[in-house]
């Protein structure tokens, strides 16, 4: 008997050590994109998860072979958004394409819960992520400026005469203009003279908006000069507006015309 009770003894003993042993930690998240709480994320983003272990989404059915679900809502929706999850590799690293980009400044969720891995705990249930590892979020980048720019107002106005051959030249945009062209040559004159550009100083208010040029010499008595500003963009990359079909009062152009 006692050498029985002994042996009974070893064997609770052993089984105690295997249960010991089982590892019912939840997986973690290593990595995320985009991370967690980031703005400014493109509409046409993928969404890459990489977990400390292998894991099995959620699924449309119950087999493995059932396409698994987005992980991917909008905040406050239940719906998902539609796309294509699927494993790089191995079942630890998931990419998930959305079917259509994303709308613009909407903030978005990624939600693992229902994420398991192929371990089981003690009581044999899957094991999944830690809570803290189930939610991300992130919003997306604002709509693009497509607003293209225009001329509120020159100085001098188009086809104004008797012109000083000392005056400056005003011009103010509907928005701030930087100084460079599409092909970022930095402009330089809007003034020219049978289409040879006149040199001087160009510079803008502190808003970008007024530009003022200064001849580096006085205008020539009599001529006609040209302000163009027709290569001129806006920050977003937008084209100056073309000319508009002059009404009474006549509507200013980009490109403008004066005569001293």
């Amino acid at each position: 008997m006692l050498r029985w009770g002994a042996l009974f003894g070893f064997m609770i003993a052993c089984v105690g050590s295997l249960f010991a042993q089982i590892n019912d930690a939840p997986a973690q998240v290593l990595q995320i994109t985009p991370p967690n709480n980031a703005t400014g994320i493109p509409i046409n983003t993928e969404i890459i998860i990489l977990f400390s272990e292998e894991m099995s989404p959620p699924r449309q059915g119950y087999s493995e072979g059932d396409p698994p679900l987005s992980p991917l809502y909008q905040q406050g929706s239940q719906v998902p958004v539609p796309g294509t999850l699927e494993p790089i590799g191995k079942a630890n690293h998931w990419r998930f394409r959305p079917a259509q980009p994303l709308r613009y400044t909407t903030q978005y969720e990624i939600r693992l819960n229902g994420w398991l891995t192929y371990r089981y705990d003690q009581k044999q249930e899957p094991i999944g992520l830690a809570p803290g590892q189930q939610l991300f979020r992130f919003t997306t980048e604002p709509e693009p400026d497509r607003t293209p720019p225009r001329v509120v107002r020159f100085n001098p106005a188009n086809g104004q005469t008797n012109v000083p051959i000392n005056q400056e030249i005003e011009i103010e945009f509907s928005e701030p203009m930087p100084p460079f062209d599409r092909y970022e040559r930095r402009h330089t004159t809007v003034l020219y003279l049978s289409g040879q550009p006149i040199h001087g100083t160009l510079t803008p208010n502190q808003n970008r908006a007024v530009w003022r040029f200064r001849p580096q010499q006085p205008l020539r008595y009599g001529m006609v000069y040209t302000i163009d500003v027709s290569e001129w963009m806006d920050d977003a990359g937008n084209s100056i507006q073309p000319p508009q079909v002059p009404s009474s009062p006549p509507n200013p152009n980009p490109t403008e015309r004066l005569r001293e």
